[in-house]
């Protein structure tokens, strides 16, 4: 036998109420952002609309795709059943493609593997699509009641009216995120790649319009070191990149160094395109290397900005391929 059918509108939100509810809630979520806006926006909700849990999740994929938990509130405190749950025959997998929810007696018969429904032992819920930009689905906003629900009305509109914004703030911690994973995958390969990575920027950006001494004053003049690894620190005879970062190019580079100059008109010429080129520089222990030198600035609105460039040493790989070569034709001469 069902339990009592719930009208969805409690006394205490109907009318007037369910308005000043509603301006009770956007007035203690506005001024909110990230962790502390989820925590405030379900505490608020569930209170407003009696729920038994409010949950906010987040759509993530990989082998298995998942509803990674954001927020919750359940049973008048916040949730930590779990962090996150199986989309797969759960009411989020609906709401996935985008429609909205609404479930208002017995919805665990419909979802038995529900882990959030197990979890609350549902009768009834509401679940309102998270929706980026796009109109995709990014997450889901639920209610969810122990007791069936003859009216859904109040939780349904009470939940679309913070949708937009619950989403916008998901959308804005996905986005920090993702920034901050390329970033630190940027930094692993930077750092711990063996060739010497370097980025140059201007106090000032260099026009093109200069004549190519002036181009290359310039550069000498307002360059500095802005990034680089360990590993070109090293190349200069220091043991870490923050030991140089800052230096001015002058620090780096002979200005009056007939090569070096030529090969910076070179890039000139070629608008600062991709250029490599091969140099031979004593090293550390006085003996020459042969390096490989690539490079390429960065243009905005007619000046050169900034300029970005690796260097690897090739001293051993052709020391190597010589005395493979020698072999080779030793080999061919002793061939019958």
């Amino acid at each position: 036998m069902h339990q009592e059918a719930h009208t969805g509108l409690p006394p205490k939100t109907t009318g007037m109420a369910a308005r000043n509810a509603l301006k009770h809630i956007a007035s203690r979520v506005q001024a909110t952002i990230g962790a502390e806006f989820f925590e405030s926006l379900v505490k608020n909700l569930a209170e407003a609309l009696e729920a038994d849990c409010i949950y906010v999740g987040e759509f993530v994929g990989g082998k298995m795709e998942r509803v990674r938990t954001v927020a919750s509130w359940v049973n008048g405190k916040p949730g930590d059943a779990f962090e996150s749950y199986t989309l797969a025959g759960s009411v989020a997998a609906q709401v996935a493609v985008g429609e909205h929810r609404v479930y208002t007696r017995d919805v665990l018969k419909k979802f038995p593997s529900d882990v959030l429904l197990l979890e609350m032992v549902a009768q009834a819920c509401v679940a309102i699509p998270l929706l980026d930009p796009q109109r995709q689905a990014i997450g889901v906003l639920m209610a969810v009641y122990r007791r069936a629900l003859a009216n859904t009305r109040l939780p349904k509109s009470m939940l679309e009216m913070f949708a937009p914004r619950a989403a916008a703030e998901l959308g804005r911690q996905q986005g920090e995120a993702a920034l901050r994973e390329s970033e630190q995958r940027y930094r692993m390969f930077v750092a711990q790649n063996p060739d010497a990575m370097w980025r140059i920027e201007f106090e000032l950006p260099i026009p093109l319009e200069l004549s190519e001494d002036e181009q290359i004053e310039s550069i000498f003049d307002q360059g500095y070191l802005a990034e680089c690894n360990d590993a070109a620190a090293r190349r200069h005879g220091y043991d870490k990149a923050e030991q140089v970062i800052g230096s001015s190019v002058q620090e780096w580079a002979a200005r009056e160094d007939p090569r070096l100059r030529e090969q910076m008109r070179s890039a000139i010429n070629s608008g600062y395109g991709f250029n490599t080129v091969q140099i031979e520089v004593p090293g550390p222990d006085g003996t020459q290397r042969l390096l490989l030198r690539s490079h390429w600035g960065i243009i905005e609105n007619g000046t050169l900005t900034r300029i970005w460039g690796t260097t690897r040493d090739i001293t051993e790989l052709l020391r190597e391929y010589g005395a493979l070569t020698a072999t080779g034709a030793k080999e061919d001469r002793t061939d019958p």
